[in-house]
């Protein structure tokens, strides 16, 4: 027994050492640039038939340096072509424009190759090697020690050289690199390509003979790969290397007990699911920037067009087109409702899924199952499919509550391939080769069967795309939508203002979920037997993969977009039309194409171009009316005076904060009165917007209270304590840019409840300013600025913006921190009047925290000093001003300090 674990083992050992080989590439590229790279694989297998070709004119070790050769320049190539033009691009975008680059050199694979595995002649010693009673090939444990050579050399060029600081500082900040002038940026990213692609060439080239070569597995290796890169939390070479041999260990072991089908393949996956869920949080840290998505759609409904575009199709479906044209319609909508989930999830979310045909898989199996086994009808059967997706929904979902950006993907597309895996591929489920017989499907009565009646299921698969269009395009108008909005666009700011992200990210899994659930019954029931496991399935996660592709392509923020995206769907409409010139492979490999050429000039899709165009077009034409019918939209700002807040006292007693071993607060006390303002001075460095974000639930305090209104707030989130009345601004404004100003100040202010949220695709409601976000905005002047973007403000406005939202929840302590940053001087003494304003009349109790001593002198109470985490000096302004201590610290011997000391006490006295 215990000699059987050691064989496997061993065995398994050698296998990972190959999947460490091509992760290390991955992390190559992530340490340098945060991209994910998705096409890792695809690289090395276009190496490695390279090196099969090579061996045809070439000596092996000829061929291995050309393969090597032929791998670098397509990470040259990446660079120079996809790479630069995105260099501002978010994370998101560059991971899926790796995603194109995968698509693109599979399909060239299929055309050159075809789908037939290759076998590649062995290059190393295949001598077996006995370790005792274990006998291992030679050429695992070749391998197995060259992984470790280019490991341990990976380590120290990456940690010991200057390129490789260079290539970690560009990761951070590519200005700040540029500044320093020895290594060009441009330069860095293009070795580090290069350097990733020939890792990726020579990973191929040792994968080449221990198994076949098939085009297929590009996308088979890509979640193993991108496991063990994740392991190593995609920067750590050791850490990687590790995990790619406890991968190939596992899957091993797994492989000599006896366990369900797919659990070989699944269980270390769902694993790293569960320690990456672990190793993440809640929230992003401070300074974690959010991801900039795609633009997203207004939600407004186009009746006319609907309407027109509904009636010519259906006309089109009945009467006009020949059979072959109505089923190309038929694919077309069914995989526009797939990608509608996608609409949802991270078009208005954020959260990048790779699981949407796992989700359609879910709802196919549950219908197929119970028209099959149980004999139900179409629709009740189809309702429970589709309702069976919910819990699935959650189960994906809570991975996005801890994860989030390419690292959410990577673990969404590892459950899919579990999915796939342990359920549609076990033939007890799923009905193994010859699948479910769910026969014809009927709707009281009357026979839709996409064989036989093809119009009739068509017509059904219109109605069905439209009907959830209206509901996606409600969703986005109603108090869901625009907090799907808001923690798309930032979660910690979301969590200021009592979003709950965790139980948004959620329900948008889980309506996500459910639209999926919808696409995967239309595709179960297209024929009369539904083929779920692989081959012929419809559901694995190349799909999923395919589908955010499409959705890239179309427009992942707009419904539109999901019409749009199907153009590189095969069997839709694009694809009947280009039938006459390509098909198969040419079309995957315009699509992928097609995919790379968006991602660079347009970002945001085609239903996004189109949606400017026409509202460029709309408003040229407004412009030529008459003035009489061109009303200016306004929403009026009632005249509501400044109702005061139930007085409420904010006390911090012995708050010490602590990172990683390092003491950032040591001790502090301080309370924040109603009606009060206390400000809070010292220099960079002395914990100010660490105070805050403890006080506000942003960090883990290692000892001390807060208490509000006598009430202990340490150990709740900050949705909660910004719901009990504690609100705050950000140093760095953190506003939700996707959304207008109007729209930021009724997101915090909205209280639906849990029942409108359900309902929210059928009663989107109508939003309107609470009396404290009206009284904000009268106060602070933004009453014209409504329907603008926050990006159309300028920055003292943007400045205004970031407190009215603070208020519009009628807080009873506001927190503000550095609230005067880049403000001019007359702007400066506007806010002082605004926040003397916010505790005189509002009855606030306000804690201001700013590097201008002017302004807080000014404008305070009382004020407290910090210095490394200590509080030095508290008292009036007139008393910390004189404490020696803070001259020695901070404030000098400036003499305006002294005079605004004066106007103070004057205004005090």
């Amino acid at each position: 027994m215990m000699l059987d674990i050691l064989r496997f083992a061993i065995i398994g050992a050698a296998a990972g050492s190959i999947l460490a080989l091509l992760g290390l590439g991955v992390n190559v590229v992530f340490r340098a640039s945060r991209v994910v790279n998705f096409s890792h694989a695809a690289i090395a297998l276009t190496a490695a038939y390279a090196y099969h070709d090579f061996l045809g004119f070439a000596p092996q070790p000829v061929a291995l340096v050309l393969a090597v050769v032929v791998g670098m320049a397509i990470g040259a190539v990446t660079d120079l072509v996809i790479m630069r033009p995105l260099r501002h691009a978010s994370a998101l975008t560059k991971a899926i424009a790796t995603i194109g680059i995968l698509l693109t050199l599979q399909s060239i694979l299929n055309i050159r190759y075809g789908y037939n595995p290759i076998i590649v002649p062995p290059w190393l010693p295949t001598d077996v090697v006995r370790l005792g009673d274990i006998a291992v090939g030679a050429d695992r444990i070749i391998v197995l020690a060259v992984s470790l050579v280019l490991t341990t050399a990976l380590y120290l060029v990456y940690r010991r050289s200057s390129f490789g600081i260079a290539s970690t500082a560009l990761s951070v900040n590519e200005r700040s690199l540029a500044a320093l002038g020895k290594w060009a940026p441009r330069r860095v990213s293009l070795i580090n390509w290069v350097l990733a692609g020939g890792l990726a060439a020579l990973a191929g080239v040792m994968l080449a003979p221990i198994t076949s070569l098939s085009p297929a597995l590009a996308l088979t290796l890509v979640v193993p790969i991108l496991s063990a890169a994740l392991l190593g939390n995609l920067s750590s070479f050791w850490l990687t290397f590790l995990g790619g041999i406890l991968i190939g260990i596992a899957q091993a072991e797994i492989s000599r007990l006896d366990l369900p089908q797919g659990s070989q393949e699944a269980i270390p996956f769902l694993v790293i699911v569960v320690l990456l869920a672990v190793r993440g949080s809640s929230l992003p840290q401070r300074g974690e920037s959010a991801d900039t998505l795609p633009s997203v759609g207004s939600g407004r409904i186009p009746v006319v067009p609907v309407i027109v575009i509904g009636a010519i199709t259906l006309v089109l479906i009945q009467w006009v087109l020949p059979e072959v044209w109505v089923q190309a319609i038929t694919v077309t909508l069914v995989a526009a409702v797939v990608l509608l989930s996608l609409v949802v999830v991270t078009g208005y979310a954020g959260q990048l899924s790779l699981a949407s045909y796992a989700m359609a898989g879910v709802a196919a199996l549950v219908s197929a199952q119970l028209v099959a086994g149980l004999g139900w009808s179409f629709i009740p059967a189809a309702a429970v499919g589709i309702l069976a997706t919910v819990p699935v929904g959650i189960l994906v979902g809570l991975s996005a509550v801890r994860t989030r950006g390419t690292s959410l993907a990577i673990v969404t597309l590892g459950m899919a391939v579990a999915f796939q895996a342990l359920v549609l591929d076990n033939p007890a489920l799923s009905g193994g080769t010859t699948g479910l017989n769910i026969g014809n499907p009927t709707i009281f009565g009357l026979d839709i069967s996409a064989i036989f009646f093809p119009r009739r299921y068509a017509i059904f698969t219109l109605v069905v795309f439209i009907g959830v269009g209206l509901l996606v395009l409600n969703l986005r108008r109603s108090a869901v939508g625009r907090r799907f909005i808001a923690v798309r666009g930032n979660e910690r700011a979301a969590a200021s203002v009592g979003v709950n992200v965790a139980r948004t990210k959620l329900f948008a899994f889980v309506v996500s979920a459910m639209i999926a659930g919808v696409g995967g019954v239309l595709i179960a029931f297209t024929n009369l037997v539904v083929a779920l496991g692989n081959p012929g399935g419809r559901f694995d996660s190349s799909y999923s993969i395919n589908a955010i592709a499409e959705s890239t392509v179309g427009g992942v923020g707009f419904v539109g977009g999901a019409i749009a995206g199907t153009a590189m769907e095969p069997g839709a409409v694009m694809n009947q039309v280009l039938s006459f010139i390509t098909s198969g492979s040419w079309f995957n490999l315009i699509g992928g194409l097609l995919l790379l050429v968006t991602v660079v000039t347009a970002p945001s899709g085609v239903a996004a171009n189109m949606a400017r165009d026409f509202a460029k077009l709309y408003a040229r034409l407004r412009r030529n009316r008459p003035q009489s019918e061109t009303p200016v939209e306004v929403t009026p700002i009632a005249d509501v005076p400044v109702q005061r807040v139930d007085p409420a006292t904010l006390s911090v007693r012995g708050l010490t904060v602590a990172f990683g071993g390092n003491t950032v607060l040591h001790g502090v006390n301080l309370e924040v009165e109603a009606g009060k303002v206390l400000g809070i001075i010292g220099p960079n460095g002395a914990g100010k917007t660490t105070l805050v974000d403890a006080i506000t639930g942003y960090n883990q305090p290692s000892a001390g209270t807060v208490t509000f209104d006598g009430r202990p707030v340490l150990g709740t989130p900050p949705t909660t304590r910004a719901r009990m009345g504690i609100a705050r601004s950000f140093q760095a404004l953190e506003l939700f840019e996707d959304l207008t100003v109007f729209d930021n100040l009724v997101i915090a202010s909205d209280r639906t409840r849990w029942f409108h949220t359900l309902i929210a695709g059928i009663r989107p409601g109508k939003p309107s300013l609470s009396e404290a976000a009206q009284a904000a905005v009268a106060s602070f002047g933004l009453e014209g600025r409504l329907h603008d973007r926050p990006s159309d403000l300028s920055y003292g406005e943007r400045r205004l913006l970031a407190i009215a939202r603070a208020l519009a929840g009628r807080p009873r302590v506001l927190l503000l921190d550095e609230p005067a940053a880049g403000l001019g001087s007359d702007e400066r003494r506007e806010l002082r009047t605004l926040v003397r304003s916010i505790a005189d009349q509002w009855g606030i109790a306000v804690l201001i925290i700013e590097h201008d001593v002017e302004l807080v002198l000014g404008v305070s109470d009382r004020v407290v000093a910090l210095d490394f985490g200590r509080v030095i000096a508290e008292g009036t302004p007139a008393e910390v001003r004189a404490d020696a201590n803070v001259i020695a610290a901070y404030l000098g011997t400036d003499d305006s300090v002294t005079d605004v000391l004066d106007v103070k006490e004057g205004q005090t006295a």
